[in-house]
């Protein structure tokens, strides 16, 4: 899928939803019925989270630290 797609479809809040989840460690990212219920995301999106994480990264945390 085209990066800048990715970066349309997936939301500054949504990353954030999932990114939280990632830092408590509450359990495997790759747990996906899991981080459904934690994250409150559908699965296709946690997906895409998934598979495109850097480009999301550099996005929501790295520009910001740079800002």
């Amino acid at each position: 899928m085209d990066k800048e797609i990715v970066k349309e479809i997936i939301s500054k809040a949504d990353f954030w939803k999932y990114e939280s989840c990632r830092r408590s460690g509450l359990t495997n990212m790759c747990d996906l019925p899991i981080v459904e219920i934690l994250t409150k995301l559908p699965r296709d999106k946690i997906i895409l989270i998934l598979q495109n994480y850097k480009i999301l990264k550099e996005k929501y945390i790295n520009k910001e630290k740079n800002e």
